[in-house]
């Protein structure tokens, strides 16, 4: 005889639940590292036009206006970078916030989990002590015809 567990369906709920809230953290970790990315590149280019800077100071002559423009580029980096970390920040949030969903799912399906493997253990001590007492009996019965 297969036993059921009485929240079976709630169990299958919950898992649903979980899977559903280690795809919508999968999903936040990948806006940040793309976010994460993108700020690296930020650097990068800023770096680069550093570069750019000091090979244009070793040339000499008339390179004022170029370094102008790279010391600009260099400066809407460095506002791009300020906006992009607090974006950054909103998207950290929003992982963590889905980090602590995913890590209540799975206590909410392991709470069920424990509770039909003791459901399972008190069925199967029942089970055998009817098998016991069965058995008993059958003896008892085997002793009373031998006797008689």
């Amino acid at each position: 005889m297969k036993t059921k567990f009485a929240f079976e369906k709630l169990m299958e709920h919950r898992k649903n639940l979980e899977e559903l809230a280690m795809r919508d953290y999968v999903d936040a970790q990948g806006n940040l590292d793309r976010a994460n990315r993108l700020m690296d590149r930020y650097y990068d280019s800023i770096e680069e036009g550093r570069n750019q800077v000091s090979s244009l100071e070793n040339l000499g002559g008339k390179i004022l206006g170029q370094l102008e423009l790279i010391e600009s580029f260099i400066h809407g980096q460095k506002r791009r970078i300020v906006e992009h970390r607090e974006q950054v920040r909103s998207i950290i949030q929003d992982v963590e916030k889905k980090h602590e969903t995913l890590i209540e799912r799975a206590r909410e399906y392991k709470v069920l989990e424990r509770l039909k493997e003791k459901q399972m253990e008190k069925i199967k001590k029942e089970k055998k002590k009817r098998e016991m007492k069965s058995v008993d009996e059958m003896v008892v019965m085997g002793f009373g015809r031998r006797k008689g």
